[in-house]
């Protein structure tokens, strides 16, 4: 019974103090540049930043790609300092034409903790980690088109935005009565826009987000949803 006991015990305390370092630093990854799809066998680049707590820029981070596509074996690419403040850039090559998951990886916890260890990091909220699907087309195959609802859903995602807002450290986005016009001030300058205390939910950060954009996470966010999907089977 005292084995038992004393297990019990270690193993809660390595809990607390897992949940304990976890609570102290999250991190949220933000897409900036990405292709609504890629061509096989041709080279694309993408760039992202991590902001600590949803808003400060990190630097410092080695961060870890990996895209996975059935059939497929994984590829993993790193990504290095673009230049910009908490800016990191990476390039993939996808073989064949398919469904592929691109994993970002920020390793934040990893940098918190000081490990150099190159295993995936767990898939929690707001851990630095996001995963976005891609089309990958064969050469020569028409474009791919989604309307600005679809594009608004993958931004909700690709953006960080459900860091926030499906866990309770943002308010809730779903059924919105607003209007479009103030929907597209907020999301282009939060600071200037927000009138809700700091205290309950924190300053939402300045994306930097294009027109376009803009306008298509506000046609998402007034139709109602403002929870994406993390399949986005209507693509």
């Amino acid at each position: 019974m005292r084995v038992t006991r004393v297990t019990l015990f270690l193993t809660a305390f390595c809990l607390l103090i897992g949940v304990t370092s976890y609570a102290g630093g999250w991190a949220i990854v933000t897409l900036n540049e990405f292709p609504d799809y890629a061509i096989a066998g041709k080279t694309f680049s993408g760039t992202f930043s991590v902001r600590q707590h949803g808003s400060t820029l990190l630097d410092g981070l080695k961060p870890v790609i990996r895209a996975t596509g059935a059939g497929h074996s994984e590829i993993k690419a790193l990504a290095t300092p673009s230049g910009r403040e908490g800016e990191y850039r990476f390039e993939l090559t996808l073989p064949k034409p398919g469904e592929w998951n691109i994993a970002i990886d920020s390793r934040f916890l990893q940098y918190l903790t000081g490990s150099d260890a190159m295993k995936e990091s767990p898939k929690v909220p707001n851990a630095g980690y996001v995963v976005l699907p891609l089309k990958v087309i064969a050469q020569g195959s028409a474009p791919i088109t989604i309307s600005e609802q679809q594009r608004g859903e993958w931004l909700f995602n690709a953006k960080g935005c459900t860091g926030c807002h499906t866990t309770e450290i943002g308010p809730d986005l779903a059924n919105l009565k607003l209007q479009p016009e103030y929907v597209k001030r907020l999301l282009a300058d939060p600071a200037a826009t927000l009138k809700i205390s700091k205290s309950q939910y924190g300053q939402m950060p300045n994306l930097n987000l294009k027109a376009r954009e803009i306008n298509a996470l506000t046609e998402f966010l007034l139709a109602g949803k403002g929870k994406a999907s993390t399949s986005f089977s209507s693509f």
